[in-house]
């Protein structure tokens, strides 16, 4: 990937030549990432039973070892009971379990060579950001089961789901001395767990010759929660500037922290909000006539 931008301010009328504004500024950014992914996956049905196993494997030149690769398996499984009542016609019960990864940023892995002057001439000075000799990707592994019903002679469908998503290898930024010559390092740490829940129901209230009604409503909500952190807990971007969101153990990673006045009129930082929605729900509506 290679990007040039070209900026032009204070252009006159429709004047689109780039020389011809008040300021000219360029910059360049190349990228190149290399990645070799292979992939295998088995299906079996047998009548109401349907499994599903497979494996990932990668590889790519944003690891500091560019010819490792790393593995990623999965298993999924579904059961489906034929009830046959007047309001549950089915149900089918689904587990599954997988792993995958998230790689390093491109460039995390080298130390940049920034562009200086030196009394006129052109150098380079020597980044001061490095990283561990094994950075690798971010590992995840999910677990999920749900339950779906089928209801009303298949006009109505209920789905149940639950997740368990546990991250290791987390990607951190460790401070080091200045006398070592850098003063960040990018390595692998930490662990953080999210779990969730989802429902969705779909129902067809009205399914005439001329008319056919659908609505559907959903109902999700998650909650993340950082198990472990080979760093002192930090702050870790912002939010509009009335906070920032805080790493550390035991808290949820979209925590927002900022000033807070007390009774006796001091101030103190903590916890004054969460960016992650306590639930989302959403409803939809689908009508067609002829």
């Amino acid at each position: 990937l290679n990007t040039v931008r070209v900026r032009a301010r204070n252009l006159v009328g429709d004047q689109e030549n780039i020389n011809r504004g008040t300021v000219l500024d360029a910059d360049e950014d190349r990228e190149r990432t290399e990645n070799l992914s292979l992939f295998g996956q088995e299906e079996f049905k047998l009548n109401d039973l349907y499994l599903v196993a497979g494996v990932t494997t990668d590889r790519s030149s944003a690891n500091s070892d560019p010819a490792k690769f790393f593995f990623y398996p999965k298993f999924s499984g579904s059961y489906r009971f034929d009830i046959g009542t007047s309001v549950l016609d089915a149900m089918k019960i689904r587990a599954s379990v997988g792993a995958a990864g998230n790689l390093p940023k491109y460039g995390q892995k080298f130390t940049e060579l920034p562009g200086s002057n030196v009394l006129g001439v052109p150098a380079v000075n020597l980044g001061t950001v490095t990283a561990s000799s094994d950075l690798h990707p971010e590992r995840e592994r999910e677990i999920e089961g749900g339950l779906d019903l089928y209801l009303f002679h298949n006009r109505a469908t209920l789905g149940l789901t639950g997740y368990d998503k546990h991250i290791t290898d987390l990607l951190q930024q460790r401070q080091l001395p200045t006398s070592s010559g850098f003063t960040t390092a990018i390595f692998n740490g930490g662990t953080m767990q999210t779990r969730g829940f989802e429902a969705e129901l779909t129902a067809a209230p009205l399914a005439a010759t001329n008319v056919q009604w659908t609505t559907s409503a959903t109902f999700s909500l998650s909650r993340s929660k950082v198990l472990s952190l080979d760093v002192p807990p930090y702050f870790s971007g912002g939010f509009g500037g009335l906070g920032q969101p805080r790493i550390q153990v035991g808290g949820s990673p979209t925590a927002l922290f900022g000033p807070d006045t007390l009774a006796d009129g001091s101030q103190s930082i903590r916890q004054i909000g969460e960016l992650n929605p306590t639930f989302i729900m959403g409803l939809s509506n689908d009508l067609r006539y002829k």
